[in-house]
């Protein structure tokens, strides 16, 4: 503290001693620098350089230091390796544990990579249920007015395509109703569904939902 304050009490005598725009005249001039102490700009002296980016660095580090985040603090690699390695122990133990755990919970060749139908979600860590598409509740249906938009994107609509060197460009109808990603049964219905997600035969069609998308569809599953 009493550091800090003979610091703050040099930078104010030089901020007082001489306004701002004297620094400007200085260098129009050609005298040095009257920069406070601990900061430069670009036409300080080499010296003065490498103190600013040294206390830089400090306050940097002091920060880091006193949240306790050393390690998030952005180092070069080859600084940041040499600290690992002077710090940082992991017995062989620890690291067969390590390699143990992780090849049989996540990289397990055996381990079930799902996605959610609905939401697209694909994470292993999270519990997926299966339900048949004719279970879903009407809000995974397809609204009157989603399905006049549906209908008016199937339109086609002319896209240019360039050509070869030389050739001229082409006009090609295109169905844009695809960027809707649904999904539609055999019996015409249209479910706000991932069509490449859906499983099982055409007449009894399952999907995986996560969790969060399962106890969405429980909840709002309509009484028989």
């Amino acid at each position: 503290q009493e550091r800090q304050k003979g610091i703050t009490a040099q930078y104010q005598k030089s901020r007082n001693k001489e306004p701002i725009y004297m620094n400007t005249k200085a260098r129009l001039s050609g005298e040095p620098c009257r920069c406070p102490p601990r900061c430069y700009c670009d036409d300080c002296a080499s010296g003065r350089l490498e103190e600013g980016e040294l206390a830089a660095y400090e306050l940097e580090h002091r920060f880091h230091a006193s949240t306790n985040v050393q390690m998030g603090m952005d180092r070069p690699d080859d600084e940041l390796a040499l600290l690992l390695d002077q710090h940082v122990h992991v017995s062989s133990e620890q690291k067969e544990a390590f390699l143990s755990e992780w090849a049989k919970s996540r990289a397990a060749h055996t381990t079930p990579l799902c996605s959610c139908a609905s939401c697209g979600v694909r994470d292993p860590y999270l519990a997926y249920h299966r339900v048949a598409v004719a279970q879903l509740p009407s809000v995974f249906e397809f609204t009157l007015e989603q399905h006049e938009r549906r209908a008016r994107l199937q339109q086609p609509v002319h896209f240019a395509f360039a050509g070869k060197q030389g050739e001229p460009i082409s006009f090609r109808p295109v169905n844009i109703s695809k960027v809707l990603s649904c999904f539609e049964s055999a019996d015409g219905r249209v479910y706000h569904l991932h069509p490449e997600l859906v499983e099982g035969e055409a007449d009894n069609p399952t999907v995986q939902l996560c969790s969060f998308c399962h106890e969405q569809a429980c909840e709002k599953s309509e009484p028989v």
